[in-house]
């Protein structure tokens, strides 16, 4: 399983794709951004994780990123 570097701590489970059969690690969104925050405002780790993470696809094993506050992303494609 691939780690991103430094957000162990936002690290909220794991799971399995069928598709591929590899294993991958689940993060929290919002604990990326606390542990982020630490050096750049929530905005700017918001901004770094779209930029830099979200959309980084390194192979099967790339890990996964869930916004436990899903609802608000309903909202705004709404909106």
């Amino acid at each position: 399983m691939m780690k991103a570097d430094g957000l162990d701590k936002a690290i909220i489970g794991a799971t399995h794709d069928i598709a591929t059969g590899h294993f991958r690690l689940v993060y929290d969104v919002d604990m990326c951004i606390d542990i982020l925050a630490k050096d750049m405002t929530r905005s700017e780790a918001m901004e770094f994780l779209e930029y830099n993470t979200f959309g980084a696809y390194v192979g099967p094993d790339t890990p996964l990123f869930m916004f436990n506050n899903w609802e608000s992303l309903l909202e705004e494609d709404n909106a």
